[in-house]
């Protein structure tokens, strides 16, 4: 038997370029199709090399070109609405995990603001100041009955102040505009201002003082703002910070100086000016009576 060479080998396996059409009898008895074409070597190597890289794609998960839609101008910018929308939603879900953290740097930025609003008005000789305490109640609070103080301006105070001027006017606005939620809010803050503006008379009566309290109207408004947006909780643990830093600090001024010393940056810190009608003769002469318990 002769040897095959390269070509005849190949065409063993691939046939030639021009199909043969098998004749009836052919058909019949091989069950081939009369009009199947042949393929060419080149043809062949074509589909070898495709499916290859098919397959290539396939496994590296890379469409082709035909594959891929066109992105529209509407489609982008939907995807950066989307994008900013999911970061907006991030930092509230980042601050509704630490409400309370949050409150209560506003709070600390908020008393930076009223020390440098009481400030202005002491330069510019505007009366200010909270009326409603006098020296002798401030001794009572913050050295003789120190704890009672706290548990009183700290806690009780702000938990009644909050309820009567913030919880109960927001309650019933809920269904109002938001221009008008606030001139209620300004309202109540003006009367809880106010409320810690009265000094009595020389008859004893309570009168209002003839001054602007406005630490009182900014922490309002502030407490106000919370209500709001975070709920009377939130109000609340603000106002009580801002009370129970004051009270603390206070305390310490008489456990760490003079009592007369400790008295007028006392008076400076809670914005008073001897309320009560009491003077430094006197004020001296109630420090000097026994401490209680």
């Amino acid at each position: 038997m002769a040897a095959l060479n390269r070509r005849e080998l190949f065409n063993l396996f691939v046939p030639s370029s021009t199909p043969e059409v098998a004749s009836p009898e052919t058909v019949v008895s091989e069950n081939i199709m009369p009009d199947a074409p042949t393929w060419s070597r080149r043809s062949f190597l074509k589909f070898i090399l495709a499916a290859g890289a098919a397959t290539t794609l396939s496994d590296l998960n890379i469409e082709t070109a035909d594959a891929q839609e066109p992105v529209s101008d509407e489609g982008a910018e939907e995807d950066a609405t989307e994008s900013v929308t999911s970061i907006k939603l991030d930092e509230k879900t980042e601050e509704a995990k630490n409400p309370y953290t949050q409150t209560l740097l506003e709070q600390g930025l908020v008393m930076v603001a009223k020390s440098i609003a009481e400030s202005t008005f002491e330069k510019l000789g505007i009366e200010h100041g909270n009326k409603s305490l006098t020296d002798e109640r401030l001794v009572e609070m913050l050295r003789d009955k120190p704890i009672e103080g706290l548990l009183e301006g700290g806690i009780l105070g702000p938990v009644l102040e909050e309820a009567i001027f913030r919880a109960l006017p927001s309650s019933l606005i809920n269904n109002m505009s938001r221009r008008s939620r606030w001139g209620i809010g300004i309202s109540s803050t003006v009367l809880f201002a106010l409320a810690h503006n009265r000094e009595p008379d020389e008859s004893g009566n309570i009168q209002f003082a003839k001054s602007i309290p406005i630490s009182q109207f900014m922490g309002g408004l502030f407490y106000w703002y919370l209500m709001r947006e975070r709920g009377y909780t939130q109000a609340v643990l603000a106002h009580s910070a801002n009370n129970t830093v004051a009270l603390s600090i206070g305390i310490l001024l008489f456990k760490s100086y003079p009592d007369e010393k400790a008295l007028q940056v006392s008076e400076k810190l809670f914005g008073i000016k001897d309320a009560g009608g009491l003077s430094k003769a006197k004020a001296t002469s109630s420090l000097e009576t026994p401490m209680t318990s």
